[in-house]
């Protein structure tokens, strides 16, 4: 990630909670920075062609409402493979899923959040890649 939350990656609700299987877990951080990214890398390629974001527990304007997801096997150049713009989550603790047209096997994976809904602050409570 390039900003954790201020309690570490293993805090209460540190960036471990974003892919721990727990939809009742939430990574937080307080001041929402610009270019916010989360990165999970993988020894082999694989092919992701969706995700699933889960919003947080409280605070709609927390949510991501703006973001990419990409795929790299070199760390450096990145491939846009999805882009989405004004989402919204209907309810805590809601999981939506986003298909891309990837076919492209990649050994690491960003999200990059571009905007959320107004905070000051950021929250999500998982993020999963689905290989197809």
């Amino acid at each position: 990630v390039t900003k954790e939350n201020s309690g570490g990656a293993g805090a209460a609700e540190g960036s471990s909670k974003l892919i721990d299987n727990n939809y009742n877990t939430k990574f937080f951080v307080g001041g929402f920075p610009a270019g916010f990214e989360m990165q999970l890398n993988f020894p082999t390629g694989h092919v992701m062609g969706a995700y699933t974001i889960t919003s947080g527990n409280d605070a709609p304007d927390r949510d991501p409402k703006g973001w990419q997801l990409l795929g790299s096997n070199n760390g450096t150049t990145w491939f846009v493979l999805d882009s989405r713009t004004n989402q919204a989550f209907d309810g805590r603790n809601q999981t939506r899923i986003f298909k891309t047209s990837n076919t492209t096997a990649y050994t690491r994976y960003k999200w990059y959040v571009s905007a959320n809904n107004g905070s000051v602050d950021w929250q999500a409570s998982e993020w999963r890649l689905i290989e197809y």
